[in-house]
């Protein structure tokens, strides 16, 4: 069943007897095994090629997990379960000891979620575990949003759940109880303006803050990059001559064609789409693609913080015009 597109039961089958497959999620897909079971996150870096100091991600699907997973004892953890979950928010919590040092890269804390797809929810809940699943990809390069990214980088069988309907990552919260503080310490759309909301609903003395912690999954320099150099051109100009960009681009790679990809008006849209373009612009191995960043636009606000974090790790070279 490598390379292949699998059953529902047949990704059930894998799950039990100690294999991994690649699973839908609203953000990306995910290459899943079950938590507790060593040789399947043991393949998971393997497959991937991820190092073992980068911590995995682990999945669930019911609120009383919560406490299987982690320790804590300020209600503020269920309410924000309560109100993000099923969703695109990923919580850093003090781990149990049922969590493996694998998983968390030796730290005592980890990172996990609920997913927001009904067929990753009902795969955990038919295999009665939780699911460690970075995403379905070679380390560092571009996530799979749709269930033909991943055949075209991995060979492992996929639950088919279509287009992931966000497109990238989830927000990765720290919840600081001492200082009553959430950090943010990887962007997703789950952001401060949500975050404060919930804040205020629950009227709670709590701040929000974005952090600086590089001990968490997608925090290094370089990641989501696609099979072709991506350029990010920075302006303070409104009307740029695409000319004068692709003759800028020509100076650092002579034999290659650009192509931009365009920003849209909606962040969200652009989201949902954007490691598909850039999978189908690296299809074309003579390309160089590009983006322009205009510092004036309204595409620098916050709903962008995520996809500008995204865009930035993705590139090669940034190119201030």
């Amino acid at each position: 069943m490598l390379g292949t597109k699998v059953s529902f039961q047949q990704a059930c089958s894998i799950i039990k007897n100690g294999g991994v497959v690649a699973v839908p999620t609203e953000t990306v897909y995910g290459l899943a095994g079950d938590f507790k079971n060593i040789n399947a996150i043991k393949q998971i870096f393997q497959i991937k090629k991820r190092p073992l100091w980068d911590p995995l991600i682990i999945h669930f699907s019911s609120k009383k997990e919560l406490k299987k997973l982690c320790k804590y004892s300020d209600p503020i953890v269920e309410k924000l379960s309560d109100y993000f979950h099923p969703g695109p928010l990923t919580l850093v919590l003090r781990k149990n000891p049922i969590v493996s040092d694998l998983i968390t890269a030796g730290s005592s804390k980890v990172a996990i979620r609920m997913p927001r797809h009904p067929l990753t929810l009902k795969l955990m809940t038919q295999t009665n575990t939780c699911l460690v699943a970075p995403s379905a990809n070679v380390f560092s390069k571009t996530s799979p949003t749709r269930a033909d990214h991943v055949l075209e980088s991995l060979q492992v069988p996929v639950l088919n759940g279509g287009p992931c309907e966000v497109g990238i990552e989830s927000t990765i919260l720290e919840v600081c109880f001492e200082k009553k503080i959430f950090s943010i310490l990887r962007p997703g759309f789950i952001g401060p303006k949500e975050l404060n909301s919930f804040i205020s609903r629950h009227q709670l003395n709590w701040k929000v803050q974005q952090s600086q912690s590089s001990s968490f999954p997608g925090s290094h320099q370089k990641h989501y990059q696609p099979d072709i150099p991506l350029i990010l051109i920075q302006t303070d100009e409104e009307h740029l001559p695409s000319e004068g960009i692709e003759k800028k681009i020509k100076e650092y790679y002579p034999d290659c064609i650009p192509q931009e990809l365009q920003l849209k008006n909606n962040p969200y849209i652009f989201g949902r789409e954007f490691y598909h373009n850039l999978k189908q612009l690296s299809k074309n191995k003579n390309s160089v693609g590009y983006i322009v960043q205009k510092s004036k636009s309204g595409q620098c606000g916050e709903d962008w913080t995520a996809l500008w974090d995204r865009i930035e790790k993705a590139s090669d070279k940034v190119i201030c015009y």
